[in-house]
C-alpha cells in the first residue's frame, strides 16, 4: 500500500465536512452578493425557519460528522435533542415514510427516476410540517456546523412564500455548483458504491449502524487501489 493510499484509509470521511462548509459559504456569499448588486435582497432571516421543515439531505460524510459532534456535545442538549430524533423518527414512521425515504435517496447509475422521486418525496415530507429536530424556538441549534444543503439555500422572493414552496414560485439565489451532491458523489467513489444521501431525521441511526462499514470499504478500496 502506498503512503497516499495508507493516508487516504486514516482520514476519516467527517474530517471532509469542515472543508464543505468552507467552500459553501464561498460560493454561496459570492452569490448572495451578485444577487445584491442586481437589485435583489435575500430574504432569509434569523428566525424564519419555513425551510427547517422541509426534506433535508445530508451526505454519508455528513451523517458522520453529526454523530461525532453529538456524542461530544453537553449531555442535557443531546439528551434533548436525541428525544427530538426519535419523536421525528416516529412521525416519518406513522407516516409510512421512512422506508420510502431509505430507498429513495439512493440513486443507482443510469437512474433517470432519481429526480422525480426527489420532487414527490419533498412535497410528501413538507405535508408532515416535521421541523428539523435541531430546531428550538424556531432558530438552528446548531446553526455553525448546519447541513450543507441548508448553508446553500437562500431566497429573495417573499418570506411568506417559504411555507408554501411548491404553490408559490420561489426565486431561490443559483449556485454554480451544488455542494451537497458534489460531497455525496465523491463518497460514492470513494466506497465504491451507489449515489446515497440521507435524511437527517435518520441520521443519527444511520450513523451508528454504518460508521464500521464505512471504514471497513474505504479499507478495502485503499487494498484495491494499491494493487492497481
Amino acid at each position: 500500500m502506498t503512503e497516499e493510499s495508507r493516508h487516504e484509509a486514516r482520514v476519516p470521511l467527517s474530517a471532509l465536512v469542515p472543508e464543505a462548509f468552507k467552500l459553501t459559504d464561498r460560493i454561496t456569499r459570492d452569490a448572495v452578493e451578485r444577487e445584491v448588486k442586481r437589485g435583489s435582497e435575500v430574504s432569509c432571516t434569523r428566525g424564519c425557519a419555513a425551510c427547517c421543515r422541509s426534506l433535508v439531505r445530508i451526505s454519508i460524510p455528513k451523517a458522520l460528522y453529526i454523530y461525532e459532534r453529538l456524542l461530544e456535545s453537553e449531555r442535557l442538549w443531546r439528551d434533548e435533542t436525541l428525544e427530538r430524533f426519535q419523536q421525528a423518527k416516529e412521525t416519518l414512521k406513522q407516516n409510512g415514510l421512512t422506508e420510502t425515504l431509505e430507498r429513495s435517496l439512493v440513486r443507482q447509475p443510469e437512474d433517470v427516476s432519481y429526480d422525480h422521486r426527489l420532487q414527490l418525496l419533498f412535497r410528501q415530507y413538507l405535508a408532515l410540517h416535521l421541523a428539523c429536530p435541531f430546531l428550538v424556538e424556531e432558530t438552528c441549534s446548531i446553526y455553525s456546523w448546519r447541513p450543507v444543503a441548508c448553508r446553500q439555500y437562500f431566497v429573495t422572493s417573499p418570506e411568506s412564500w417559504c411555507v408554501d414552496p411548491f404553490g408559490n414560485n420561489l426565486r431561490r439565489v443559483s449556485l454554480p455548483l451544488n455542494v451537497t451532491d458534489l460531497l455525496a458523489q465523491g463518497t460514492a467513489d470513494v466506497l465504491d458504491e451507489p449515489f446515497r444521501m440521507i435524511a437527517l431525521p435518520l441520521a443519527l441511526n444511520w450513523a451508528a449502524e454504518n460508521q464500521e462499514l464505512v471504514k471497513l470499504k474505504r479499507r478495502e478500496r485503499s487494498r484495491r487501489w494499491a494493487k492497481q
